[in-house]
């Protein structure tokens, strides 16, 4: 089993239990709020420390240090941990068949065929969310 595919399973392995709740939460418009002991903003500036997210639904409500719950709220402390903004890896492979090594695929494979492949790819990445 390959690297990928490890992870990939990993990944599975522990957020899909996770997904009904997190869609049920989506769905309703509860409230949520998530305090953690710092905030990267993903632009370079200082962390907001310590930092609270109010997500109404599936949209974020407010950041800051000082936000306080909304009454009713589901509150989660993730306690010492950092909150990210969510990444995006921007070097992505789409071409490519996974059943062969990527040096096999410059000597048997030909253009229309990775196209093939790519389109595939690309489909299967942005059902993932990505």
């Amino acid at each position: 089993m390959t690297i990928t595919r490890r992870l990939c399973s990993m990944f599975l392995f522990f957020m899909i239990p996770l997904l009904p709740e997190t869609l049920l939460l989506a769905a309703d418009g509860q409230t949520t709020v998530v305090k953690a002991a710092r905030l990267l903003d993903g632009r370079g500036g200082h962390p907001l420390s310590p930092a609270v997210v109010v997500v109404r639904g599936e949209r974020i409500e407010r950041i800051g240090s000082s936000v306080t719950s909304p009454k009713g709220a589901r509150v989660i402390d993730l306690g010492s941990a950092t909150i990210l903004p969510g990444l995006i890896d921007l070097h992505t492979h789409l071409t490519g068949d996974v059943a062969m090594h990527w040096e096999d695929t410059l000597v048997r494979s030909t253009p229309g065929r990775e196209a093939i492949h790519g389109v595939r790819n690309a489909l299967v990445t942005l059902r993932a969310g990505f």
